[in-house]
């Protein structure tokens, strides 16, 4: 029975629904916040669930509204983010290509949008440009005219929004501020997971997004709020303990990603016939950190500064809530203190600290007990 028996925890892909845990309170504040036209700023480190919490709570308003999902991952130039915002505006709103052919011919002159139906029904899209510097701020003004026709309001989350952050003068920051002061039936919330960059969007007084976005940061998942979502997932093939799961929280701390990760390995070692306990799940977590030692050797090469390198293998080994403290720097040879400063806030701004100097992916310090043979127990 149990070799057929679906796997509740996904950690591979974006959650909603009944994969969903918690975070009930932000999404009050970011339905309040969208359905009232307040435009908003969600950032967090990755692996927190931002873009699973964005589109749950699309999910739970598009009764009411357009809701649009747009990533603008791996998105290198304005005309790369202009195709991938009108791909995901015609499919959010048409269901026909002939619709949708029409109404990006009415408003977006500067292309000739190329359309396919693709193998899972969505409407593909290629934009054939004749005044590429056009197409954006037309593409942009598409979506309050999708609103005007539909007679409806559209609520549209932009994911990984840092990349318009990083063009030359802000150039897009400054595009997108325009158009979005002449809207009024489309609402934005913007997320990324460049704290620094995305704190600077709003906060610096030159930038076009000074004080236009209300701010929302993104913590981790409280013990309290995964317990219960953990033992209904076992619940069909085994009983798991309070003990067992703050095992889990001891590596994870409240990621959800790296929660839903352990869980469903130690949902596979339990249809094995393994008893959850503390015992498995350090196994599990062992078995990580094998896994992704390619991963994590990556990550560790891709920062040259020694002193940083150093700072994280101390930090992992003798965790510590003062890494400036003169014992901890002297303990671990660290160098001048404001150089250790110098190098921590490289670190956050890199994403791979937070701001109380924690390990943002928590299975990377475990990563380095295990790799200088410190025993997780």
């Amino acid at each position: 029975m149990f070799d057929t028996m679906e796997n509740p925890f996904e950690y591979q892909r974006i959650v909603v629904g009944k994969t969903f845990v918690d975070r009930e309170e932000e999404i009050k504040i970011l339905t309040k916040g969208l359905l009232s036209r307040e435009n908003m700023l969600l950032y967090s480190p990755r692996r927190l669930g931002k873009s699973s919490l964005l589109q749950e709570v699309l999910l739970r308003i598009e009764d009411q509204c357009i809701v649009i999902y747009v990533d603008l991952w791996e998105c290198l130039t304005e005309a790369e983010i202009a195709e991938k915002l009108a791909t995901s505006i015609i499919n959010a709103a048409f269901t026909k290509m002939e619709k949708a052919a029409t109404t990006l011919k009415e408003v977006i002159t500067s292309t000739r949008p190329l359309m396919t139906l693709e193998p899972d029904g969505s409407i593909g899209l290629k934009l054939e440009y004749i005044e590429k510097d056009k197409t954006l701020k037309e593409t942009l003004y598409l979506i309050e005219k999708i609103a005007e026709k539909r007679k409806k309001k559209i609520i549209i989350a932009i994911d990984e929004c840092q990349v318009i952050a990083e063009f030359e003068d802000h150039r897009i920051e400054k595009l997108f501020r325009t158009v979005i002061q002449q809207q009024r039936l489309v609402t934005y919330v913007f997320s990324g997971s460049k704290q620094h960059v995305l704190k600077a969007m709003v906060n610096q007084k030159t930038r076009p997004f000074y004080r236009q976005l209300r701010p929302m940061t993104l913590g981790p998942i409280s013990l309290d709020a995964f317990t219960p979502f953990i033992k209904k997932g076992f619940s069909k093939i085994a009983r798991i303990d309070d003990k067992t799961i703050k095992e889990i929280y001891r590596f994870i701390g409240g990621n959800p990603q790296r929660t839903q990760q352990v869980c469903h390995f130690l949902f596979v070692r339990t249809q094995e016939g393994k008893k959850p306990n503390p015992e498995q799940v350090r196994k599990v977590v062992t078995d990580l950190c094998l896994t992704l030692d390619k991963e994590f050797e990556d990550e560790l090469d891709s920062i040259k500064n020694k002193r940083q390198r150093r700072i994280l293998k101390a930090l992992a080994l003798d965790s510590t809530e003062k890494p400036l403290s003169a014992d901890f720097i002297k303990r671990h040879s660290l160098g001048p203190s404001s150089s250790v400063q110098t190098a921590l806030k490289m670190l956050i701004e890199k994403g791979v600290l937070d701001e109380h100097y924690h390990f943002i992916d928590p299975l990377f310090e475990t990563w380095f007990m295990f790799k200088h043979n410190k025993i997780i127990q």
